[in-house]
This record gives C-alpha cells, sequence and structure tokens, in this order.
C-alpha cells in the first residue's frame, strides 16, 4: 500500500514538473502583461478519484512559486461533466487566458468543440487521463 502511494506522489511530482517546463515560456521576465501569466487548469473534480485532489493541491503550490495567476475549473467525470468542461475551456478562452493545462474528461468532447481549432493561439500542456487500478487509493 505504501509503495503505491510512493508510486502515485512521485506521478504527480513529475506531472507538476512537466507542467512547469511546458509553461516557463509564458513567465518572460521581460514582459510584465497581466495576460502573460494567466493559466487556467482543467481538471476532473476529485469526486471519483482523490488523486484530482491531490495533483489540484500541487499544481496550486507550484504555480504560486513561479507566480502565475491561475484559475482552476473542475468537472465531474460524467457526461454532463464533459460538457461542463467545454464550457469552462470556453470561459477561460473568453476571458483571455492563452495557457491551459488540460486533464480531460472526455478528450473526444474537447476536439468536437473545435475551441483549440479556433484559436491556436492558446498554448494547452495536456495531462494523460489514467485511472487507478481498482482497490489501490492515494
Amino acid at each position: 500500500m505504501m509503495r503505491n502511494r510512493f508510486f502515485w506522489l512521485l506521478i504527480t511530482i513529475m506531472m507538476c514538473g512537466a507542467v512547469m517546463t511546458g509553461l516557463t515560456s509564458c513567465s518572460d521576465s521581460d514582459d510584465s502583461s497581466d495576460h502573460q501569466k494567466k493559466v487556467a487548469v482543467l481538471l476532473p473534480d476529485a469526486s471519483s478519484l482523490a488523486r484530482w485532489a491531490i495533483d489540484k493541491s500541487n499544481l496550486e503550490t507550484v504555480m504560486a512559486m513561479y507566480d502565475f495567476k491561475t484559475s482552476f475549473y473542475l468537472a465531474p467525470e460524467t457526461p454532463d461533466g464533459a460538457v461542463q468542461q467545454v464550457d469552462q475551456l470556453k470561459k477561460a478562452i473568453n476571458d483571455g487566458v492563452k495557457y491551459i493545462v488540460l486533464t480531460a474528461v472526455d478528450y473526444k468532447k474537447i476536439n468536437e468543440s473545435g475551441l483549440l481549432e479556433q484559436h491556436p493561439d492558446v498554448k494547452v500542456v495536456c495531462h494523460d487521463h489514467r485511472q487507478e487500478p481498482e482497490g489501490h487509493g492515494v
């Protein structure tokens, strides 16, 4: 059990590192404009996996360390949640966010929306959506 917790902690730390590596380009020290540091994070909520709450907490900590202005959007892992996440993505883009960290509830719904194709200036860091094995908690 302890070994499994260590594994998920390690995966979460690696994810945060990958996200920050992908976003370091938007922390350009010569550009002080606010939109350069706005990041939207779209995640499933923790109703089905406790892991999402841990990922959210870790991302909040790391984003704060780098002074990113971060908006978090959570949606349940349901068909309605997938539709809700598309609406959240639309809101983030309409609010002027140019950098998005995305763990999609349903990537097909995101792709069908066409939002990312319509806004090629928006940079997306995708986090792979993996389920925990049955009976293994974080």
